[in-house]
């Protein structure tokens, strides 16, 4: 029982950890999305009006992140709030984990829109070159670096 209890509070524990970060990185992104989007305009050779619909896309999606963050409240640090030997400990725990759950499934579902909605912009010759251009940079890591950023291996060890 502890086991079971446990496990999940440092799943829920790791979940709002990473949600907590990726919000937190929003501004930064911002600026490596604005290159992002200038390279792909350039590689794909989008036209004017290509430009302003996914502009309008990505406006769009920054403003509901934003709104999502705020809408959360701080609730990815409810964990440290808790305390363990409350009686109710252990349903706080799991209702943490159902939150957590809950808002990667929303962020999951938001991203699956949004290359619904780019697909459709694009041509089909676009869209091959976007999904290579995704490809190559799933290859080299999500942020650009390889999967030890920027660091060869023998830096790592």
């Amino acid at each position: 029982m502890r086991t079971t209890t446990f496990r999940k509070l440092v799943t829920g524990a790791v979940a709002a950890t990473i949600l907590t970060g990726a919000t937190a990185g929003i501004a930064l992104a911002h600026d490596r999305g604005d290159e992002r989007h200038e390279r792909m305009a350039r590689v794909l050779e989008l036209s004017d009006e290509q430009q302003a619909q996914l502009q309008q896309l990505w406006s769009e999606r920054r403003e509901a992140m934003l709104e999502r963050r705020d809408e959360r409240g701080g609730k990815g640090m409810a964990l440290g709030a808790l305390d363990p030997t409350a009686d109710n400990f252990d349903a706080e725990v799991e209702k943490l984990i159902a939150d957590a759950q809950a808002r990667v499934a929303e962020r999951i579902q938001a991203q699956a829109e949004m290359k619904r909605k780019m697909s459709e912009i694009l041509t089909p010759e676009q869209r091959e070159k976007w999904q290579a251009m995704m490809a190559e940079r799933g290859e080299r890591g999500e942020h650009g670096f390889g999967k030890h950023h920027g660091k060869k291996d023998r830096d790592c060890r």
